[in-house]
């Protein structure tokens, strides 16, 4: 069998079939003849593989197409059809002609040759063919170039001659004609006549070129040039190139001619040409002037001026008017104004030409401007008069537009609202618009008012530009306050706008105290159905600060109706210090222990002022676990079984997909027939399935009878929906051969996707009886005969001996899914008896959908802090059919995953900062994975600088002892020190000391950096007071005087006084010369207030006169 065609041999089977149709194409064509109906039935039979090398006259009988008379031939045409070239001069050729020829039948065209024929073929040439030789398919087409190239005169006719299996035209011919002449010249002249105006009488006009062509095709010779007409003495040959000149085709020669009249008036002549062109033996060129007798001629240049766009009150650039005798007299100029409706507007600066005479071809000169005084177009005129009596008063006519800017702004002002301190608002965008008619000129923009540095233009487009009539310009500014409270502003913008100077455009905003902002994601859940004694997955939420300080979180709780009945698994949040666009993240799950709907709230207490308990509410319903079971299939059908074997067993699956044991009693066959089905394997009765587990049974169909078959699987459980669970069975029981025998005798292809093809089975056919046996077909049946197929049959039409065999593949491809069964028919005949028999071969499969795979999404991008715990969320895959059972994390794109779980969210801590690429692979129930990326923007954390100094005050020389109290993250700290606010690095020691010599007040700084680069710096100011010490000598008492060397203090002292010096050294000679008793004590510190060294004298100490008691002194 073949797309419903069966091909039997012998003359009884051919007889009736062709003699009937032959009776049908009789009865459609009454007037066919015997010879006819023979050809209309051969001609449209289909070709028989089998028959191929064989003599055969036709081949399987096609009656549709023998009635129709369907029958397929070539049709050749061609596109034009004839083609006449026209005149053509002999020795040159014609543009070429396309010819297309086309094949409008529904075989293909053979194209054989294609040459010229006819009475002239030599005077025309093919230049192109595309079609000898090929083979064009139906409606396909090829292309042939032609043209005329004639070498006598007369019309010539030719064919182009194409051969072709067209039966109807085998020689399609297409008409070839073209006219030949013969090649004469063609005198052409440029241009064709000449008006040379008015020229003086006694001048000359420029020379005019006449350009003198041979158009033709055969050279042109040119016998004589002359002037001829009504008056040739005024008029003058300059130049002749062409009188006795040979012109060849397409060439030139050329005759200059002038005017020149001797009198006045219209004057006109003939330049006629001689030649051998045989239409045009004498070519005349028309010349004609007018003479006129010497006088002033004035012109302008320019002859009119418009000044376009002005700036009311501004001067236009000067317009200088050349103003010019063309004539032959002297021009004698009167006076030069303006006249007109707007001739205030417009004003002479400069002029050269009142009252002056100018000589031929000579000039002066006029300057006007144009100097509106209102908006709006004007008109004059320049106004000369003079003695040209065609012009007695030359006017000029001007013109121009005054014109003004007009600015203005969108929005006129604009309000930030509220901003934190040290915070940046949104930009506003102001557009500044020229609404006037001239151009706005801008020449400032900047802030003033009370707080003009609160606020900052961010982008300046306007400054310094040029805004035309209807154009714009933008400036973008935002709100910095810098401390709380209104502030005000004005954006000024400085143009030439007459009106509006300088436009003013308010600005205000309010600063606020920065504050955190509290807010959660989500902002609830309901956690649905949970089991008793069950827990539900966990659900993340993700604490935010949205605000713009730190966020503070002190606690984490669980408060409501029901807070036993949740529980918070994971708390990264309490405790914590979440800086401003930072997060943390809270895991809680619902784990209900008695039935009915529960609530709780997650209470959040932190630093928010305006939510300082945030609570996310929590729902969900608990219920009290109870088996449900299930079978998987719900029902089989086992198709054709031959009576006495046995089918493939199918497994049914009992799942528990409740959540308490589900307990199966008893599993047993039911039904009309239960004998003809068994239960092969029971892994089910007596069992205890624990929820989402399962168990199996094996069942088969093992008909005894021929016919359909149906019965039940009855298994008893403790389901309350479902005490008694019932599978359907269903199949029919056939007959088969006996002598012919299939190995294997049946075969389930399994589980095969949707859409695919199975492996194929060769199925053995085997003769096991002891005569010869002949396999007439091999075809499908059965209810799913569709999904099955039979890819290559070698037993139909076989003779088998007894013990021969032969082979049949077969494959399974399901178009849907559940399971399909179907069967291979072999009908067979003995041929001794003609006994027919049927081998059946049942045949099963599976269709199953194909897996979609699961669709990743890690979430993100993140942001974090170094440090600090985000969590990872992938809860947004998805996976169509199925679940997803297995979620791996690469947390850093390295390839290695370094997390897996089942579970959607993982928390990670990034040491350092950096961007990370994060991969997310999720896999589904059936192994299908799929991975997307996302990114993790990790900020660095900046140190902290802190330090202490003691002491921090005292007297020079003071030593001070820092102590550094830094804080950061990446450590370790490198430290800079400046001890004295002069910007030079003093130490880079952790803990240093450094020593004040000179008295005054020290500001010291430090600079803290951590390992990777961020630094912080802490300046105090006026932190280290030296006080400086007291004069090196003093005499003592209740208030000592204080003295700079030894000799001054002792000049001074009177008897009894106590000299005291410092333990410094003093570069003098010490002379104890006067009759008093003093004391000199030496080595005293820096205030005075103890002894802490000795006093040094570098010079000479005399004691001539007195007494003096010395301490602690050295002598140098």
């Amino acid at each position: 069998r073949n797309n419903g065609y069966a091909s039997y041999s012998g003359t009884s089977m051919a007889t009736p079939h062709v003699s009937g149709v032959a009776g049908l194409v009789k009865a459609l064509n009454p007037a066919f003849t015997n010879l006819d109906i023979i050809n209309s039935i051969l001609n449209t039979a289909d070709p028989t593989s089998s028959l191929s090398g064989k003599v055969a006259s036709g081949g399987r009988l096609n009656a549709y197409n023998a009635l129709t008379g369907v029958v397929t031939t070539p049709d050749i045409s061609a596109a034009p059809p004839s083609k006449d070239f026209g005149t053509i001069a002999v020795g040159s050729f014609s543009p070429s002609q396309i010819f297309t020829i086309s094949n409008d039948g529904t075989a293909d065209l053979v194209i054989g040759s294609v040459f010229l024929t006819g009475t002239n073929p030599y005077q025309f040439s093919i230049l192109a063919d595309n079609c000898s030789g090929q083979t064009i398919a139906p409606s396909g087409t090829c292309t042939i170039e032609a043209r005329y190239e004639p070498t006598k005169t007369g019309t010539m006719y030719a064919d182009i001659s194409i051969g072709s299996n067209d039966p109807d035209t085998p020689t399609l011919y297409i008409d070839l004609t073209g006219t030949g002449i013969a090649s004469e010249p063609d005198i052409a002249a440029g241009p064709a006549s000449k008006d040379y105006g008015t020229i003086t009488i006694g001048s000359t006009s420029p020379a005019e070129t006449f350009t003198i062509s041979n158009n033709g095709t055969a050279d042109l010779i040119i016998s004589t040039v002359s002037l001829t007409g009504t008056d040739p003495a005024e008029f003058a040959i300059q130049v002749d190139n062409c009188a006795g000149q040979t012109i060849v085709p397409a060439g030139t020669c050329t005759i200059d001619a002038v005017f020149a009249p001797t009198s006045a008036g219209a004057k006109s002549a003939d330049i006629s040409i001689g030649s051998n062109d045989p239409d045009t033996p004498t070519l005349s060129i028309p010349l004609i002037g007018s003479g006129s007798a010497a006088g002033p001629d004035i012109s302008a240049n320019p002859a009119s001026k418009d000044f376009g766009n002005v700036k009311v009150g501004d001067l236009s650039p000067a317009q200088a008017f050349t103003v010019s005798n063309n004539g032959t007299a002297d021009l004698v100029i009167s006076s030069v104004y303006l006249s007109g409706t707007n001739s205030g507007q417009f004003s002479i600066t400069y002029d050269t030409c009142s009252g002056a005479t100018i000589i031929p071809s000579g000039t002066c000169i006029v300057d006007v401007k144009f100097n509106p005084t209102a908006e709006g177009t004007f008109s004059a005129n320049l106004s000369i008069p003079s003695n040209d009596s065609d012009t007695p008063v030359l006017d000029i006519p001007l013109s121009g537009t005054g014109v003004n800017p007009d600015i203005a702004v969108t929005p006129a002002s604009h309000d930030f609202g509220n901003v934190a301190v040290g915070m940046t608002s949104l930009i506003q965008t102001f557009t500044v618009s020229n609404n006037g008619s001239g151009d706005l000129v801008i020449n400032n923009v900047y802030l003033t008012g009370t707080n003009p540095y609160q606020f900052s233009i961010e982008a300046d487009n306007c400054n310094g530009q040029t805004i035309a009539s209807s154009g714009s310009c933008t400036i973008d500014v935002s709100f910095k306050p810098t401390s709380t409270g209104a502030k005000n502003a004005d954006l000024l913008v400085a143009s030439n706008d007459p009106d509006t100077p300088t436009l003013s455009i308010p600005l205000t905003g309010t600063g606020v105290p920065a504050e955190p902002d509290i807010a959660a994601s989500p902002a609830s859940k309901d956690y649905g159905t949970i089991t008793i004694g069950s827990t539900s997955p966990a659900e993340t939420f993700t604490i935010s600060n949205n605000g713009t300080a730190d966020l503070i979180i002190s606690t984490v709780s669980l408060t409501g109706a029901d807070p036993a009945e949740f529980a918070i698994q994971v708390d990264n949040c309490a405790g914590q210090t979440i800086v401003p666009a930072g997060t943390c993240t809270i895991d809680a799950v619902f784990a209900p222990t008695g039935t009915g709907a529960k609530s709780a709230d997650i209470s959040i207490a932190s630093n928010d002022p305006d939510t300082p308990a945030l609570s996310i509410p929590l729902t969900g319903t608990g219920v009290a676990a109870e088996p449900d079971i299930a079978a998987s299939p719900a029902s089989m059908d086992y198709g054709s079984v031959i009576v006495g074997s046995t089918s493939l067993p199918e497994t049914f699956t009992i799942s528990n997909n409740g959540t308490a044991d589900l307990i199966i009693s008893t599993v047993s066959l039911t039904g009309t027939d239960p004998a003809e089905f068994a239960i092969q394997v029971d892994n089910c009765t007596g069992q205890t399935v624990l929820p989402s587990g399962s168990c199996t049974i094996d069942a088969v169909f093992a008909p005894t009878g021929t016919g359909a078959k149906s019965a039940d699987i009855s298994i008893a459980s403790n389901d309350p929906d479902t005490p008694t669970l019932s599978i359907p069975l269903t199949g029919t029981g056939l007959t088969s051969s006996t002598d012919l025998v299939a190995t294997p005798s049946s075969k389930d292809y399994g589980d095969v996707t949707v859409g695919d093809t199975s492996s194929v089975q060769t199925f053995t056919v085997t003769n096991n009886g002891d005569s010869q046996r002949s396999i007439n077909s091999v075809y499908l049946t059965g209810s799913n005969l569709d999904q099955f197929s039979i890819q290559n049959d070698n037993c139909s039409n076989k003779h088998l001996e007894p013990s021969e065999n032969c082979t049949i593949d077969a494959v399974f491809i399901p178009t849907g899914t559940g399971v399909k069964n179907a069967e291979i028919n072999v009908d067979s005949v003995l041929e001794e008896s003609h006994d027919t028999e049927n081998l059946i071969i049942p045949l099963r499969g599976t269709g199953i959908e194909a897996n979609t795979p699961p669709v990743a999404d890690p979430g993100g991008p993140y942001t974090a802090t170094e440090g600090q715990a985000i969590t990872l969320d992938g809860s947004g895959s998805t996976d169509s059919d199925g679940t997803i059972t297995l979620y791996e994390w690469d947390i850093d794109n390295d390839g290695t995953f370094d997390y897996s779980s089942s579970s959607p969210t993982q928390s990670h801590t990034y040491a350092q900062q950096g961007t990370y690429t994060i991969n997310l692979r999720v896999t589904d129930d059936a192994g299908a994975t799929d991975e997307a990326t996302t990114t993790a923007t990790v900020s660095d954390t900046s140190p902290t600088a802190d330090f202490t100094g003691s002491p921090t005050s005292g007297l020079a020389p003071l030593t001070v002892n820092f102590t550094d109290n830094s804080t950061g993250y990446d450590q370790p700290l490198s430290h800079e020190w400046d001890f004295d606010n002069d910007g030079v690095i003093d130490s880079t020691v952790q803990n240093p000391s450094y020593t004040y010599n000179t008295a005054g007040t020290y500001t010291v700084s430090l600079t803290a950096t951590d390992s990777d680069g961020s630094a912080d710096s802490l300046t105090r100011t006026d932190y280290i007071t030296v006080t400086a010490c007291l004069d090196p000598v003093r005499i003592a008492g209740a208030t000592p005087v204080y003295y700079s060397t030894l000799q001054a203090a002792y000049d001074a002292a009177v008897d009894g006084d106590v000299i005291q010096s410092r333990d410094v050294v003093f570069i003098e000679d010490l002379n104890i010369n006067l009759n008093k008793s003093v004391t000199l004590e030496g080595g005293y510190n820096c205030d005075y207030t103890a002894v802490s060294g000795k006093t040094t004298i570098n010079g000479i100490m005399t004691i001539s006169d007195g007494i003096s008691t010395v301490g602690n002194f050295i002598v140098d």
